[in-house]
């Protein structure tokens, strides 16, 4: 199990960053395309004037949440449509870290995913990409290194997170 640390936005910043109620149905992952950490994205989405975030960042130690799982989160790109309006979207920090950072981050994600997956009654079949709802290249290295079929048998592993 996976600490999920509460930051969310102030209400006042909802009309921009997360405008309606959501009943979750997917869950969508994401790549943030940085070296830096779920610290940083997370505070760095929670600030940006841009209305586009994440409801969780996870890197190799933490995850932290910044739009409330009832909000809509303008992280697909697809505007009104089934990923920003039915989907929890997970950043993946770290994946231009070197090292294990963005493995460790991964498997981080994995057993958070499980955890929603659970809490939030979501099959594994509505485990999805960025791409899958907009065509974008993300997650970018987990699709560069064919880690995505990895990533959703993990999510049947009973150890948890393992990459």
């Amino acid at each position: 199990m996976i600490e999920i640390e509460q930051r969310l936005i102030k209400q006042e910043h909802w009309p921009r960053k997360c405008p309606v109620s959501i009943i979750p149905r997917y869950i969508t992952i994401h790549e943030m395309n940085t070296w830096q950490d779920a610290e940083a994205c997370a505070k760095y989405a929670a600030r940006s004037l841009d209305p586009s975030a994440a409801h969780i960042y996870v890197d190799e130690c933490q995850a932290i949440q910044i739009i409330p799982l009832d909000r809509c989160a303008q992280a697909c790109g697809d505007r009104d449509g089934s990923g920003n309006r039915e989907s929890i979207s997970i950043e993946i920090c770290r994946s231009e870290a070197p090292g294990n950072l963005y493995y460790q981050a991964m498997a981080n994600t994995i057993v958070l995913v499980k955890q929603l997956m659970d809490q939030l009654q979501i099959a594994p079949d509505h485990v999805v990409r960025h791409y899958d709802w907009t065509g974008a290249n993300c997650p970018k290295r987990m699709l560069k290194e064919g880690l995505w079929s990895v990533f959703l048998r993990s999510l049947f592993d009973e150890k948890g997170g393992n990459v």
